[in-house]
């Protein structure tokens, strides 16, 4: 009997190329960021069309994924998310990126952050602007304290600056940078009558970080 040609079995290639996994991971951290975003909007701390968010996607160059400005935040959905770089120029999306995502670069030109979250609440705004004049806020002997990244005892010291406000965010950032390069322990700064910024390794950190120090301003307010 003569041989029989072998049958060949195509099988499935699974393309595992840079870019698909590239394309996985961003879509994971559109995700991340609107789970925490949605957290967000549920506490009530972004009021009307009030803060921004954001994710890195690259420190160098800084790229990043930036909620649309004027627009309610409980809205928006994954896709809304706009890709820009360090200087905020849209590289991907539709939509007009806000200009405080020049502070969320500063944050990421001297932080080990891949995540910045900016809220307004009644408690951060009054206090921002009841401290201006002294230019920071310190806590201390708080057990919460303890959500912060690298704190252990509520013996802690945690000095939160305040800024003047400013639309001018483009000298607004530099300060900032120059504040957070000056002082590596701030884990967020204030801006007067506006709100916080605060980060973390990952959205769900810094939304840690973000609930800890709205209790402690709500402690601080209640106190008077």
């Amino acid at each position: 009997m003569a041989n029989q040609p072998l049958k060949t079995v195509k099988s499935k290639v699974v393309d595992i190329s840079p870019v698909n996994i590239v394309d996985k991971n961003v879509s994971q951290l559109r995700n991340d960021l609107m789970s925490i975003i949605n957290r967000i909007t549920t506490r009530g701390w972004c009021p009307a069309t009030a803060g921004n968010f954001s994710v890195l996607l690259d420190s160098d160059p800084i790229r990043m994924l930036i909620t649309p400005t004027g627009v309610d935040k409980n809205l928006i959905l994954a896709g809304d998310l706009l890709e820009v770089n360090e200087n905020v120029e849209v590289i991907t999306g539709n939509g007009k990126p806000t200009a405080e995502g020049l502070i969320h670069a500063a944050v990421y030109q001297t932080r080990d952050a891949n995540s910045v979250l900016h809220v307004h609440t009644v408690s951060n705004t009054v206090l921002s602007e009841k401290h201006l004049k002294r230019g920071y806020i310190e806590i201390s002997g708080y057990e919460i304290l303890k959500a912060f990244t690298g704190v252990t005892t509520h013996e802690h010291m945690e000095r939160i600056p305040i800024f003047e406000n400013s639309q001018d965010m483009r000298q607004l950032s530099k300060v900032i940078r120059k504040e957070l390069k000056r002082d590596p322990k701030i884990k967020a700064v204030l801006l007067a009558g506006h709100g916080i910024y605060t980060w973390g390794e990952s959205p769900q950190t810094a939304y840690q970080h973000l609930e800890a120090f709205e209790f402690l301003f709500e402690v601080l307010s209640r106190k008077g």
